[in-house]
Order: C-alpha cells, then structure tokens, then sequence
C-alpha cells in the first residue's frame, strides 16, 4: 500500500464519508456534533475543502486554532494535519477530499492563469455569499448523485465533469478574494516568516528537531523565531516540533502493522527508548498503550 493510500483509508475509517468514487473523491456530509471523531489527527494529503451551511466548527490546522461559521470555506492543498475537530449541535456542512492525481487533471486547462494565492497556512478561510455557498452546493448535490447512480452508462464522465465546476468555482473564489486582500496590503516580513515556517516544518519536522535548522534556513536567529512564533501562536518553536512529532506518531501508530520500533525510525529518534519517552511525555501514554487502546 502506497502512503496516499494509506492516507485516504485512514480517513475513511475516522470519518465514514457517505460517498467516494473511485477512492480518488470522498464527500463527507456533516451535521450535529457527533458526526466527525473530534480528538483524532488526521494528515489530508489532498485537496480538502470544509464548506460551513449553519453553525460554527472548532478545529486544529497544522497545530493552528481556526473557527468557522456558515457562509465559510476552508480550502487546503497539499500536506496538512487537521485535529481537535469541535462543532455545535446545529452544525451542518462538508468535508470534501480530492486527490492529487484527480486535481491535477481538473487543474490542466487553468496552469498558465495566474492566481495570487496568499499562504495556506496564514489565511486558509474565507466568507463567501449566500449565491456562492448555493452555487456550491448544487455542484455538490449534483455530484452526489452522479456518484450514486453506478449504472449510469457515463457516470465516470459526468462526475470528473461536475468536479472539474467545483474546482473552477472555488478558484474563482479564491482569485477574487486574493485580489482585494492583495490590493489592500502585502504580507508583512513577520507573516512571511511564519509562513515560510510552517511550510519548512511540514516538510522536515521527521528528521529535523532542532529549532537552529529552521531559524538557520530563515536567516534569522533561533531567539527571533522562536520571539515571532510564540507572539503568534502562543507556542515556542520547540512546542511547534514537538506537536508536529506527536501528531504523526499518531497517525503511523493507527497503522496496524507499523511497530513503535518503525514509528521511533522514521521520526529519527536515536532509539525505540528515547521515542517511547518523549511520546509518554506529551501523551500520558507509551505507544504500545496508545495503539493498544485504538482496537
């Protein structure tokens, strides 16, 4: 099994989406409290979207707090971890996942456009209109139900085709929401900074604890990041890797046939004692105890 593999079929397991096609796109209606695993760390590898119909949602992003409420669009590409998943007892919404592959093709005819997108990781939400939230959701309803009739002798067809509207409106979006924050104020060099680490943590943090590998990549000192991250987030840099460390031991360990032994390797921890002893620090449990308690 390969990792994106992997990837989605842990997501079906936490979140029993109501429709997937072709194990490629996933649609997860949402609604009331009850209808997602909160506490469980999820890395969406793909294009996700969260769309918010009525109440409000709590969750983590990348070790971030984020709130959404109706007339919301989460949007994510590429590698990220979500978690801490809160809503309220009238929620109702979804969670759409695309994968790459599948994205990629939608993505063909609109590469040479050019899309002023600001960082993922600073401004991921965005409010959208009552005729954009329904123009999104008859695409979706529509897609729905394409994927519902498996005899349709074009379904293939008119599911990618409905998708490939649903890509093309959300950019649309995104397009006119970037141009009027871009023509209001550029991005400060501290938001830059935040977001080029958080980029540089995503891509490393497995073999790279130490906050003088970021700082150093930044060209600023491991006091002036760490100064920048905690005014930011609360949270030092150190706590950054860390929480990035414990999410993905998380996420391998629901993995039934990876051992501690594997999990401790491939976040480069010297040994399976010294992994097992950070892990209990900031779990309360030992691996063993925490994939034991998955089953």
């Amino acid at each position: 099994m390969n990792e994106s593999s992997a990837i989605f079929n842990d997501y079906v397991r936490l979140t029993n989406p109501e429709y997937i096609f072709n194990n490629q796109i996933f649609i997860k209606e949402i609604k009331g409290s009850n209808s997602l695993r909160k506490s469980e760390v999820m890395r969406l590898d793909a294009f996700s979207i969260f769309l918010v119909c009525r109440g409000e949602m709590h969750l983590n992003i990348d070790y971030l707090a984020y709130q959404l409420k109706k007339n919301m669009i989460l949007t994510l590409i590429d590698l990220h971890i979500t978690e801490n998943i809160n809503m309220s007892s009238d929620f109702m919404g979804y969670h759409i996942l695309v994968s790459k592959d599948l994205l990629s093709e939608s993505l063909r005819d609109v590469r040479s456009f050019p899309i002023p997108m600001e960082p993922m990781c600073t401004q991921p939400i965005k409010t959208i209109s009552d005729n954009e939230l329904k123009l999104l959701l008859g695409i979706i309803d529509r897609m729905v139900n394409y994927i519902k009739n498996e005899n349709h002798v074009f379904q293939q067809n008119l599911v990618r085709s409905e998708l490939n509207i649903f890509v093309f409106e959300i950019i649309a979006i995104l397009v006119k929401n970037a141009r009027a924050t871009i023509s209001k104020s550029d991005l400060n060099r501290k938001d830059k900074i935040i977001g080029e680490f958080i980029r540089l943590l995503l891509q490393n943090f497995k073999e790279k604890h130490k906050v003088s590998f970021y700082s150093n990549k930044l060209h600023i000192t491991p006091e002036y990041l760490s100064k920048i991250m905690k005014v930011f987030s609360g949270k030092t840099v150190n706590k950054w890797i860390c929480d990035a460390l414990v999410a993905e031991a998380k996420i391998l360990l629901r993995r039934p046939r990876v051992t501690v032994q594997q999990v401790a390797d491939i976040l480069n921890f010297s040994d399976q004692s010294s992994f097992s002893k950070f892990f209990k620090k900031h779990t309360g449990k030992s691996p063993l105890e925490y994939k034991n308690s998955l089953n």
